[in-house]
């Protein structure tokens, strides 16, 4: 099993102080047959796909739909950049766990970072991070609206209930 060090800043340093936003957001899916080549290796275009998959599931684990985010607000994450390094082959019909954060969250950008594991052995196979530009409507630039930016900046519940909101707070926790 490989070992999966906890988030790390852009110096290297690992994230650990109180404002540390990151946390995970796991969501698990069987590879098809239709997300494999020729040889039964997941092509690599998939991974992306998987991204979505893991921010869609991000959002819905903070308390909010991104469909919703858009309808309500106007408010749409742009892709500006990617990035995406294969460590290990993932193949037809293996489970396969995507863990998704936040490692940055500013005014008008955020940046998810993910983990591809191997479900059944814990072998790493890609990590990636996805960097978005919060636009409006008609493309350009706009601020996420602060009910957003609290709900993702919000570490999920230490309990195993429903997700709390911001401003349910109770005395344990982090102060953001």
């Amino acid at each position: 099993m490989v070992f999966i060090p906890p988030p790390h800043d852009q110096n290297g340093t690992a994230a650990s102080s109180s404002k540390d936003i990151s946390h995970w957001v796991d969501y698990q899916i069987r590879i098809r047959y239709a997300e494999t080549d020729q040889m039964g290796v997941v092509y690599y275009s998939n991974y992306l796909i998987w991204f979505e998959i893991g921010r869609s599931e991000y959002c819905r684990k903070q308390g909010f739909s991104y469909a919703e985010m858009e309808a309500q607000t106007e408010s749409f994450l742009a892709v500006a950049e990617v990035s995406c390094r294969y460590h290990a082959p993932a193949h037809y019909d293996e489970l396969v766990k995507i863990r998704t954060s936040i490692a940055s969250l500013k005014k008008r950008a955020l940046r998810f970072q993910y983990q591809i594991l191997n479900k059944q052995n814990g072998i790493l196979i890609a990590t990636g991070s996805t960097t978005h530009v919060i636009l409006n409507k008609n493309g350009s630039p706009k601020t996420l609206p602060e009910k957003y930016a609290l709900l993702l900046r919000t570490p999920l519940s230490k309990n195993t209930g429903p997700r709390r909101h911001p401003w349910e707070r109770r005395p344990d926790d982090p102060i953001i």
